[in-house]
């Protein structure tokens, strides 16, 4: 008898949400995002949920002056990458951590 097919989840942190209003919501603290604090408790949550992985994306740069065209809605990561998930990593025991680093 074989094993059944399983299914793999990651997470991509992304601030406190994907979309542009998440911030908004009431029950969300807008600068949680940056803060290694929260990033640990998601990922916590994340690795009692059986999730195989977390990942966070670089940026290259930053959003240019709100007045300036999409810069004004402009999402990014504040935090470096590679630094967030060395935080991270003295923190969990069974959860993949992934990011993407630029060459710049």
């Amino acid at each position: 008898m074989s094993t059944p097919p399983q299914m793999h989840l990651g997470a991509f942190f992304f601030g406190v949400g994907h979309h542009l209003a998440a911030w908004r919501h009431p029950d969300v603290e807008p600068g949680a995002g940056s803060r290694i604090e929260a990033l640990r408790e998601w990922t916590r949550i994340a690795e009692a949920a059986k999730f195989d992985a977390i990942f966070f994306a670089d940026n290259v740069g930053l959003p240019g002056p709100p007045d300036v065209g999409l810069a004004k809605n402009a999402l990014w990561y504040p935090l470096d990458p590679m630094l967030t998930l060395a935080a991270l990593s003295q923190h969990t025991t069974h959860i993949g951590l992934v990011a993407t680093v630029s060459a710049t």
